[in-house]
């Protein structure tokens, strides 16, 4: 078939008198020599005529067996590789194109043997010269010593015709390359496979970059990890990634995060804010934003943060960092500090007006005194004019309103120590609650109270406690009747922590931000001249104080006012306990001692 002969036309033909004239010479050479060197194996290629008249092309590999009594004889076997021969002769003659080609290609005949590569193939094997590597296999080449990734390579040329992928090989010079390789089948004009073509790409510097970068990556992640405040990449809308201390913060793990919308999290008008920063990217400028906000946790609560966002790039693509610190804790500590600023200034100004109030209401109660004693011996007369006895007895009248108020002066003035008794919180608050109901009543005041059951004993005085319930209650009835002749207040106890907490809430007017930072102050009041003396809040306030707690109001114009006192929870052992020892003599500080320290 090769020949295009059938076997009895070939018997006793003279073998040479096929081959071209051309390649005789060296094809005898060859037979003589495999002649005379019984071991020797001929290989070679030559052109014979075919049957036909044309020239084609064998590849022949001879073997002497004349010494085997079974043969005798020169044996030789012939394969046509005509067809191969004129593709690499089109790949010759395109070899110029293809020798300057910056792609590593190269061409293997389907023993795997390579016959053809350009320059850029040899280069990127570490050769001097294409024909250092030309007739050795692709697996020497490659060295590929892994028996998955050639049975790989096989099954995908036998079903698909085609292959590619990444191997690791090594160069002449003994260095590692990453190299990508994409592999083909060649058939002839019959459709039978003839030749492999193959281009090499080498990546090693890019698998060396991605390593460094998934390292990088890495310690990035480490640190992001690490990090007390939260952190946050949104690509989109979507959450790309958050570290364990974003995810506390709303209450849940990172895999629950990951892959959700970030509306899911974050406050809308927050995200409005957050979202603005990416076309700014488009326009050439990256800006950061630095935003203060609330998030909700998953048990209901709220925690302060301040977020700082900036462009990035993540996985290859934009994306928004969003670092979130949680300043609750320090929001409650500048709150609390500001509290005591206030608190210990108000005390200051309160020690200040005592000692003037003090002073003025002794100068006064001696007049007064004898105003009142003088008018109303003269009301006792029984020739006084008509109109001289009103104009005595409104003398004596308000020489007893201004009496009422030394008096008030005098006790804000004096601080008496409390007389200390363990006492049920609530049941001060029931007893205040009782003196004002019939008042409450006839004005329209309702009164709900949530008294908690497990509020404990705590020493205090009862009645000036008491004192401070009634005036809170006063006030807030006042406030409501005069703001709609009707209302509700609502009493409230509970124990936090080590401390008892009273809250007095009404639905009334509520009380204007200027004027909610004074209600404390001496003499401040928003009655009517002649409806109050502005002393009785910081009355109650003195109290609480020397009863170790706190007295604070919050409130908004339109949605009513929360006053709260907190009183330690003290027992008679710990009272005890804190009285001097026998022969020790101790002076207790006075309020000036207090805002000096």
């Amino acid at each position: 078939r090769v020949s295009g002969y059938k076997p009895e036309e070939m018997t006793d033909a003279a073998l040479f008198g096929l081959i071209h004239p051309d390649d005789v010479a060296e094809a005898a050479r060859l037979f003589d020599q495999i002649v005379q060197d019984p071991g020797h194996i001929l290989q070679t290629e030559l052109r014979y005529r075919h049957k036909s008249g044309s020239w084609n092309y064998l590849e022949a590999t001879g073997r002497n067996l004349l010494s085997d009594p079974l043969v005798e004889g020169i044996v030789v076997n012939f394969r046509d590789i005509t067809e191969r021969k004129q593709a690499e002769e089109e790949l010759r003659i395109k070899g110029n194109a293809l020798d300057n080609s910056i792609g590593a290609i190269a061409v293997s005949d389907m023993a795997g043997n390579i016959t053809y590569l350009n320059r850029a193939c040899a280069r990127l094997w570490g050769s001097d010269t294409q024909e250092e590597l030309l007739g050795k296999p692709y697996w020497e080449l490659l060295e590929l010593d892994n028996i998955d990734v050639a049975k790989k390579v096989a099954t995908a040329m036998a079903e698909k015709g085609f292959w590619e992928g990444e191997v690791v090989a090594k160069r002449k010079d003994g260095k590692e390359v990453h190299v990508l390789v994409a592999a083909g089948l060649v058939n002839d004009a019959h459709g039978k496979p003839i030749q492999t073509l193959s281009s090499f790409m080498d990546v090693t510097e890019r698998r060396q970059a991605e390593e460094g970068l998934r390292a990088s990556e890495e310690r990035f992640r480490h640190l992001v990890e690490e990090m007390d405040d939260g952190y946050m990449v949104i690509q989109g809308t979507t959450i790309a990634f958050v570290n364990a201390s974003c995810g506390e913060m709303f209450g849940r793990s990172d895999q629950e995060m990951i892959g959700r919308s970030v509306h899911d999290f974050m406050p809308a008008k927050v995200l409005r804010e957050i979202l603005k920063a990416r076309p700014k990217r488009r326009r050439g400028r990256s800006v950061p934003l630095h935003y203060e906000t609330t998030l909700e946790h998953v048990d209901g609560t709220t925690r302060t943060v301040e977020l700082g966002t900036n462009i990035i790039t993540f996985s290859g693509a934009a994306a928004l960092s969003v670092v979130m610190r949680d300043t609750t804790e320090r929001k409650k500590a500048e709150e609390e500090k500001g509290r005591m600023e206030q608190q210990l200034l108000l005390s200051g100004r309160l020690v200040a007006v005592g000692e003037l109030a003090a002073g003025v209401a002794h100068e006064l109660n001696n007049p007064l005194a004898a105003v009142q004693a003088y008018s109303q011996f003269l009301t006792m007369r029984q020739d006084l004019d008509e109109s001289i006895r009103e104009d005595v007895e409104t003398i004596h009248k308000e020489a007893q309103r201004a009496s009422r108020i030394t008096a008030n002066l005098l006790s804000f003035a004096r601080k008496h120590e409390p007389q200390k008794d363990l006492v049920l919180i609530n049941k001060v608050i029931e007893d205040s609650v009782e003196l004002n109901a019939y008042r409450l009543k006839v004005n329209n005041i309702e009164i709900s109270t949530d008294l908690a059951p497990d509020v404990p004993e705590t020493m205090v005085d009862f009645h000036q406690l008491q004192q401070v319930f009634v005036n809170l209650i006063t006030n807030a009835e006042h406030a409501m009747t005069e703001a709609g002749g009707k209302g509700t207040l609502l009493i409230k106890t509970q124990r936090i922590g080590d401390s008892i907490q009273a809250t007095f809430t009404d639905d009334g007017p509520g009380i204007s931000e200027q004027n909610l930072v004074r209600i404390f102050d001496p003499f401040f009041t928003t009655k009517a001249v002649g409806e109050g003396t502005g002393l009785g809040l910081s009355i109650c306030y003195g109290i609480i104080d020397q009863h170790e707690g706190r007295l604070y109001a919050k409130s908004k114009v339109g949605e009513g006012t929360t006053f709260t006192v907190e009183l330690p929870v003290v027992t008679e052992v710990q009272a005890s306990g804190e009285q001097a020892e026998p022969g020790r003599v101790e002076q207790k500080p006075t309020d000036r001692d207090r805002q000096a320290g």
